[in-house]
């Protein structure tokens, strides 16, 4: 179980319309205690990925399962709630970055900061490094805003303990992706992208500790899909409730790992009535 945490500091400023607001610093994680859980969401997902890796489509399959985490955020809540989404000009564009961006980040020997700018960079190549001025969220003002991200001075040492908090091995590899995401998401460490490194984070995480080879069971569209439920647990864990956060996540991704079931046997069943 989980012990006693930092608690989450606040730095008050003001803005440039007079107003001022409330920016929250996360605590650190490098040697957070470990919260446990994940038993059962791991063997669902190495179930999985055992059916993908020895199906003859199976890079196909996650190439499909894939394609909403490699959307903006934006465009993934729409999709959760059924809403039609403009792809762009090249539809696969964003998921062939994503697949790279995987790829690298499972592969690379170290988990350092030109690591993950380097993730960032494959999914989101407009952009430059971390951010250099404050972020805030859903408002057009920080004053007005639901959560303002920590100050940009602070972004780098707070990204250095996330990364440290990636080379532990004695944390499962699931809790070690959901932690590693909300932190990231927390942090906000870039104007923009957030959301897909972190599910890009959910695909290595687990693929460098040899969790799975090919694939964890997507969430992107399940935390979307209900959203209320997602902001209650981010915001828990902000306030330094990692095992309730842990315990969302684990449940999450049990039940992404049957829906994954499901998919995947319809589709065998197709198949072998094909082949008949």
């Amino acid at each position: 179980m989980a012990g006693p945490v930092a608690a989450t500091r606040v730095v008050h400023g003001v803005w440039s319309d007079g107003r001022g607001y409330a920016a929250l610093i996360p605590p650190p994680i490098a040697t957070a205690d470990v919260c446990g859980g994940f038993a059962e969401a791991e063997e669902a997902a190495r179930e999985c990925d055992a059916i993908v890796s020895g199906h003859r489509r199976g890079d196909q399959l996650v190439t499909s399962l894939l394609h909403a985490e490699s959307l903006p955020s934006p465009q993934v809540n729409a999709l959760a709630v059924g809403r039609q989404v403009r792809l762009g000009r090249d539809p696969h564009r964003a998921m062939a970055a994503f697949r790279r961006a995987v790829a690298a980040g499972a592969t690379a020997l170290a988990v350092e900061l030109d690591w993950l700018t380097g993730l960032h960079a494959t999914l989101v190549p407009s952009l430059g490094g971390l951010r250099e001025r404050l972020v805030w969220l859903c408002a057009a003002a920080p004053a007005d805003a639901v959560f303002v991200g920590p100050p940009h001075e602070l972004v780098p040492e707070l990204i250095a303990d996330l990364l440290a908090y990636l080379r532990r091995d004695d944390v499962s590899p699931l809790e070690q992706a959901a932690v590693g995401y909300a932190q990231l998401e927390f942090i906000h460490p870039f104007l923009d992208g957030n959301g897909r490194l972190g599910r890009c984070l959910m695909q290595v995480i687990p693929q460098r500790r040899g969790l799975v080879a090919s694939l964890v069971p997507p969430l992107g569209l399940l935390f979307a899909a209900n959203m209320p439920r997602f902001l209650e647990a981010h915001r828990r864990f902000r306030e330094g409730d990692r095992a309730f956060w842990c315990r969302y996540v684990a449940d999450l991704a049990v039940m992404s790992a049957a829906n994954v079931q499901v998919l995947l046997g319809r589709s065998g069943r197709k198949e072998r009535t094909y082949g008949k």
